[in-house]
């Protein structure tokens, strides 16, 4: 057997001994970690950061293959501070009893909030908001009958304009790799 495939056989077989399948149907609620990276270049800014990701995940699997999935995550950078919250249709692809593979595609809501520097020192925060598309992909690996592991990506292209007009509107670009477990009741 080649060297390189038997590493990712023997993870396909163990976590696929984890559990006899997994309940696929109802309500599910967990949470997740991860890192992300924002990116705005426009006339005003050019901003490109990385940053520790938080939240929760939620949703309702109608089918075996169809569901709404939910996202809410908080991000801290080192100058900004932004929460996402999200909604999408997803269609799953069962690829076994115990792993599956998801796409999705829906809205996103994000708020964020910037430091500004005035002498050098931290003096006042501004806030920008805005709606855009998020698209998302994954995995989902059974852990028993009712708990999952989710390994994600979710792309984000927020329009985003300020509440108060003091700075340009501009386009946030967020992408987002998270690490999640859920409950599925």
């Amino acid at each position: 057997m080649n060297k390189k495939l038997l590493p990712a056989a023997l993870l396909l077989t163990s976590v696929s001994s984890f559990s006899s399948g997994s309940d696929n149907t109802g309500f599910y609620l967990g949470g997740i970690i991860g890192q992300s990276s924002i990116d705005e270049n426009s006339t005003q800014y050019n901003y490109g950061e990385n940053g520790f990701s938080a939240g929760v995940v939620l949703g309702y699997h109608i089918s075996d293959n169809f569901g709404i999935d939910g996202m809410i995550y908080h991000t801290s950078y080192d100058s900004l501070v932004s929460n996402i919250v999200s909604a999408s249709p997803k269609y799953t692809f069962r690829v076994s009893d115990n792993v599956s593979l998801y796409a999705k595609a829906g809205l996103a809501y994000a708020i964020a909030f910037s430091g500004e520097t005035k002498d050098s020192e931290w003096c006042c925060w501004d806030t920008i908001s805005g709606l855009g598309p998020v698209v998302g992909i994954g995995a989902n690996f059974a852990v028993s009958q009712k708990t999952n592991l989710r390994l994600s990506y979710d792309y984000h292209n927020i329009n985003m304009e300020d509440s108060d007009n003091e700075i340009a509107d501009t386009k946030f670009k967020l992408d987002t790799f998270g690490l999640a477990l859920y409950h599925q009741f």
